[in-house]
């Protein structure tokens, strides 16, 4: 058998933020903007990487005044309780210079989609959501806190900060504390600080 060969760029439209999820005996790619059909965070799959069929988008855009109307970055999923959550940012129509960007969330039962809008994740000015469990099964999500306003760090608005916040699951979704007040340790930092 021959392997598949594959030429960059791997899928000829503008995919940034790529995120790749191995489930079922596919590779799911799932990227900022918008899909061939009309909805947004396309979502591609190939068994080989290097032959890839387009899916779907994975979200649909929100009602007007809906959190989520534009901006749809930066996506990535997490599975839990055989379900597949969708980490996204997107923001409302009004948002100067993206201070309206939120870290969402989505559901699905299948890495394929469709994804159902459960709302915001983190209520403050933020980005990049990037899910992830520690050794111990413990969830975290790190994140940007988009221009500092949520905790007037950078009274000009110059900077971005990284955060890192834990994630519980209550109601049967996940939730997060809110915004730190004060660094939080990296898990497991501690066995490469020796």
């Amino acid at each position: 058998m021959r392997a598949a060969t594959y030429c960059n760029p791997i899928i000829n439209r503008y995919l940034a933020d790529p995120f790749i999820l191995p489930a079922g005996g596919w590779f799911y790619l799932y990227a900022t903007g918008r899909g061939d059909d009309g909805r947004f965070l396309p979502l591609w799959r190939s068994r080989d990487l290097a032959s890839w069929e387009f899916v779907r988008g994975a979200v649909a855009r929100g009602a007007p005044g809906a959190w989520n109307r534009r901006n749809f970055w930066a996506p990535e999923v997490l599975v839990h309780q055989e379900r597949y959550w969708l980490y996204y940012t997107a923001s409302p129509d009004e948002t100067p210079d993206n201070t309206g960007n939120r870290v969402g969330l989505a559901v699905s039962d299948s890495p394929a989609g469709p994804f159902e809008n459960l709302g915001v994740l983190v209520p403050h000015a933020s980005l990049d959501g990037s899910p992830f469990r520690d050794a111990d099964g413990s969830l975290w999500l790190y994140y940007t806190a988009e221009w500092t306003v949520c905790h007037g760090w950078d009274p000009d608005f110059t900077a971005r900060y990284p955060r890192i916040d834990p994630v519980y699951w209550r109601e049967g979704r996940p939730q997060t504390p809110g915004p730190t007040s004060s660094p939080q340790p990296l898990p497991g930092a501690e066995k490469h600080l020796n």
